[in-house]
């Protein structure tokens, strides 16, 4: 990894703790359509990550959405990941409930369409 990499991957890390304070305050009032379009707009205007940074990325999210808000949060992280990352921001934004879900696994998920393969009983891409 090369001190290049480091500086980027420390500046996506900032972004990224900045970012989901707005989310967080953000989802307490504003509909998942007007956040997402928010979010896309956000990483529209960023330039394209590097193969290293769009590894780093997921994990940098979600260490960071732990330690700030005590658990990680799948709609929080995934809504930071489309405003830092351009491609992410093109993709299609996936929301998926069950019905009939148990305690033992959630109720619903969120993620970006291609970097998981949940099923769930009825899903929204937005």
């Amino acid at each position: 990894m090369t001190l290049e990499d480091l500086t980027r991957l420390g500046a996506m890390a900032l972004e990224a703790a900045v970012l989901l304070r707005e989310v967080d305050e953000a989802r307490g009032s504003m509909g998942p359509e007007a956040l997402i379009a928010r979010m896309r707009r956000e990483g529209a205007r960023r330039p394209a990550l590097s193969p290293l940074a769009t590894r780093r990325l997921p994990g940098i999210v979600y260490r960071l959405d732990r330690l700030l808000h005590g658990e990680s949060n799948c709609y929080r992280r995934a809504l930071v990941r489309v405003a830092l990352d351009p491609h992410a921001a093109s993709e299609p934004f996936v929301l998926g409930l069950d019905a009939g879900a148990g305690k033992e696994r959630p109720i619903g998920h969120a993620w970006i369409e291609g970097t998981e393969r949940p099923t769930f009983d009825v899903e929204f891409r937005l």
